[in-house]
């Protein structure tokens, strides 16, 4: 049974919830709970994949390898963190959706460093960009 109160203010209502039921639907939860996961997994095995692809040693395309390395690496890590979503956003199907552990992971690990290796993947392929238009710049003085 669910008790469902609302209080008026000046500008809205707040509805307080006594139970997760209806929070959010069974679809959800189990998304959030098997599909993602599953995922998140799948693609920590082909980082995985391309970290160990990356150790190959080709020193005519050092530069690429490199990338590949550093971006599969950010990349798995930022799997891993997401990976763990079934522990923040089970909704019904758990009783951990709530509690304090899950809200500091949600916080600290989810949002700010998943998010963080996210931002730090977009600036290094920034400095890849950067540097390609170096060369490509270099190569054009060279013809001139």
């Amino acid at each position: 049974m669910e008790f469902k109160f609302k209080f008026l203010t000046m500008n809205s209502s707040l509805t307080i919830y006594f139970s997760k039921e209806n929070l959010t639907t069974r679809f959800v939860d189990y998304s959030n709970t098997v599909f993602l996961p599953s995922i998140c997994f799948f693609g920590m095995l082909t980082s995985i994949g391309c970290i160990v692809a990356s150790f190959k040693k080709d020193e005519s395309q050092a530069n690429i390898i490199n990338f590949i390395f550093i971006n599969s690496l950010i990349d798995f890590f930022f799997l891993l963190a997401q990976f763990f979503v079934l522990i923040i956003r089970c909704g019904s199907l758990c009783p951990y959706s709530y509690s304090y552990f899950s809200k500091f992971y949600q916080i600290y690990v989810f949002w700010f460093a998943s998010y963080s290796l996210l931002n730090s993947q977009v600036l290094f392929s920034i400095y890849i960009a950067y540097d390609r238009l170096q060369v490509f710049s270099a190569r054009i003085d060279r013809k001139n």
